[in-house]
């Protein structure tokens, strides 16, 4: 009697020894899995540029983004010139400002730059660049778009120019302002657009060193021309291009310091897909 009460006990003892081992370990995978699961959860994502793209100062309908950057740069050869090289520490400053609607249909975009370097010793080297750009578009009807671009630009010519003359006192300006004009219409399938754009470029007379100046009039020249481009949507992935274009160049002196008449025009043909 005593040896089944034993035995009885015993085999008691040993199915509970067994049913908590095995709840433990449900517990234990349970943790596991837990810690497991938060561990990935926990884990730093890719850093994405987007997530830090300026969101622009809201005024009305429109998006306002302003930006400065400055800074100090050094050179060994600020003239840029073997026969003449000069170091020097500069300290540049580049605000900017872009200009964008928030409108359902149609668009304009306009955006103003510039950068200014100041040389601490050769102050006629220092360098002024400007650059303002406007652009609209127009969804004149549900398949008709009119886009319109116009820009000014101002930057020095370099000393190594081969129009700068080497006794120039400082790099002369140059000016440019240009513009656009585009249609867009489509006809069911057939896409087709019409452009003109005209540049005029303007070069500032260079003053030399010891007096006088070089005239740089016969440098001013204006270049228009035009291109009508026509599409065929012959599948969502599968769109030929066929173009032709024009451009001519009229200066305001026909004829240049050195007596050539300059007077030019040409055309273009292009083809493709998109």
């Amino acid at each position: 009697m005593w040896g089944l009460c034993k035995f009885a006990f015993g085999t008691c003892w040993y199915m509970r020894c067994v049913k908590w081992l095995w709840v433990g370990g449900v517990l234990l995978a349970a943790c596991v899995s837990s810690g497991m699961a938060h561990a990935q959860q926990v884990t730093p994502a890719p850093v994405n540029d987007e997530n830090y793209q300026a969101l622009g100062l809201r005024a009305g309908a429109f998006l306002i983004f302003p930006s400065v950057e400055s800074g100090f740069e050094a050179t060994d050869n600020v003239r840029r010139d073997s026969d003449d090289e000069a170091a020097d520490i500069a300290y540049y400053i580049e605000p900017s400002m872009r200009v964008e609607s928030d409108w359902a249909r149609h668009q304009l975009r306009l955006e103003a730059s510039s950068r200014h370097l100041y040389y601490f010793r050769n102050s006629s080297e220092n360098e002024t660049q400007l650059n303002l750009r406007a652009s609209s578009r127009t969804d004149v009807l549900e398949d008709t778009s009119v886009e319109i671009d116009g820009g000014f630009s101002l930057e020095q010519e370099g000393r190594g120019e081969v129009d700068v003359p080497g006794a120039a006192a400082e790099p002369p300006d140059e000016y440019r302002l240009d513009g656009s004009v585009a249609v867009t219409q489509r006809f069911n399938r057939v896409q087709a657009r019409l452009e003109g754009n005209a540049e005029y470029n303007f070069f500032e007379n260079v003053p030399l060193v010891g007096g006088g100046i070089q005239n740089n009039a016969d440098r001013n020249f204006v270049e228009a021309g035009g291109e009508l481009r026509v599409g065929y949507d012959v599948s969502p992935k599968l769109h030929p291009v066929v173009g032709a274009g024009f451009s001519i160049r009229r200066d305001d002196q026909v004829v240049d310091v050195i007596g050539i008449r300059r007077k030019s025009a040409g055309g273009s043909a292009s083809g493709g897909g998109e």
